[in-house]
This record gives C-alpha cells, sequence and structure tokens, in this order.
C-alpha cells in the first residue's frame, strides 16, 4: 500500500485475510519512514514485509535525508527494503549518473554509472527495481553481480548526502 494515508489499516486488514488464504505471498507498504513503519506495526497483525522507498546515492531510504539511515534502520527490523529511482536525483539538481564521483568509481572497475549506483544500492541491502524500455539497458542493469564496491567506495557514496545538507532538510 502506499501510504502512510487515511483509509490503510481498513485496506491492510483486507489484506491480511488474502494473505491469510495464501493468495498474497508478502505484504508490502511504500513511502513509511522509521516512525511511520513502528506506529503502523503497532495497529496491524501481519506487519509489512517490504518497504519500497526512494534509495540512491543522495537518498538512504527516505527524501530528503534525514539524520538517520532509514534503510537501515527498517532492515534492522526484519524488513526486505526495495529501493526505486536508484537512477534518479529527484528532488536534486545533480542527476546521480553525471556525479563526477560515480563516474570515477565507474571508470575504475570498467562500468556504467548506473552499474555503480545500483552495486551500491544492492550492497547496502536493498532490492533494486530499475526501468528501462530498452534491451541494452536492461541487461546493463541486471550485470551488476560479478563485482562489488570496496568498503572505501561505499564509505564515499555514502557520503555524498553530506556535501549537500549536513542533515538538515532543504
Amino acid at each position: 500500500l502506499h501510504g502512510p494515508c487515511p483509509g490503510m489499516l481498513g485496506a491492510w486488514k483486507d489484506l491480511e485475510e488474502l494473505y491469510d488464504e495464501g493468495v498474497l505471498r508478502s505484504l508490502g507498504v511504500s513511502n513509511f519512514n522509521y516512525d511511520d513503519l513502528i506506529r503502523f506495526n503497532a495497529k496491524v497483525r501481519v506487519k509489512p514485509h517490504v518497504v519500497q522507498n526512494k534509495f540512491s546515492i543522495y537518498h538512504r531510504g527516505w527524501a530528503p535525508v534525514e539524520k538517520l539511515d532509514v534503510a537501515q534502520k527498517l532492515q534492522d527490523e526484519g524488513v526486505v527494503v526495495m529501493g526505486f529511482c536508484n537512477l534518479d536525483a529527484y528532488p536534486h539538481v545533480l542527476q546521480p549518473m553525471e556525479d563526477v564521483h560515480v563516474k570515477r568509481i565507474a571508470q575504475r572497475h570498467g562500468r556504467s554509472a548506473a552499474q555503480v549506483l545500483l552495486r551500491h544500492a544492492l550492497q547496502h541491502g536493498t532490492v533494486v527495481i530499475p526501468k528501462s524500455e530498452r534491451a541494452d539497458r536492461l541487461r546493463e542493469n541486471a550485470d551488476i553481480f560479478d563485482f562489488e564496491l570496496s568498503e572505501a567506495e561505499m564509505r564515499f557514496l555514502d557520503a555524498l548526502p553530506l556535501l549537500a545538507y549536513h542533515f538538515e532538510r532543504p
């Protein structure tokens, strides 16, 4: 369910019934921050298995950057984090695939910027769902399982939001 929103609990109760009947194998929500999930979990019988949130080098599970790593906190609760817009910068001006730091890491690995961004998200334990209508890009996006970013590269990419916000909302 996309939320949090009014009427969500009633809809969730219906989904719980379908889950109990075996019609659904898992339940999920989107655009929840950590506090939203904790409040929601206190009101439902079947907790969400998946939270789908924006995840990019500039967004760690929520937009804009918060004081905590939302994706990690959600994973600590046993929830699978599915990241959308791994390659998109909204609401930022600089597109992640144009970021000079990402391009430098991509060049070092002989990969595209998109592959580095998707690999970054994977190494954070998120499920990635890149979108493309072009077959060549679909193949490229899937070709990310035979390399890894170093710990230093991950730390460097993780620090990029700090250059812009210093944990303050824009």
